[in-house]
């Protein structure tokens, strides 16, 4: 009776940890998706930054045999870099505004010796 109770509590353990597994690919692909949507957003919205990739990547097309390939790869590619760098610049000026309106005696000035 016992080992089939630890059996079930085995089984549901192993079901839990495959749901997380399944759940982080899907927040992957959706970060993914958010980067090359957010940076094809900002690339049509800046002025001249759609021409200067254009004419950035054409040169990909000229590449023997796999040139059609990275044709069709490289604007997409452009703008998901042009969004995780967007992405990053926020982070970083969110984190700093964070941390200076972050009060004096909190959790990390404990941690620092402070109080």
């Amino acid at each position: 009776m016992a080992g089939a109770r630890l059996l079930a509590l085995l089984d549901d353990i192993a079901t839990v940890l495959d749901d997380i597994a399944v759940m982080t690919q899907r927040v992957a692909r959706k970060t993914a998706a958010l980067f090359l949507v957010g940076g094809g957003i900002l690339v049509h919205g800046l002025p001249g930054a759609r021409d200067l990739l254009q004419h950035v990547t054409h040169g990909a097309a000229a590449v023997p045999v796999i040139g059609p390939l990275l044709d069709g790869l490289a604007m997409p590619l452009c703008n998901a870099l042009v969004g995780l760098l967007a992405g990053a610049i926020l982070l970083g000026v969110a984190t700093s505004i964070s941390r200076v309106n972050r009060p004096s005696g909190g959790r990390n000035a404990k941690e620092r010796g402070a109080i």
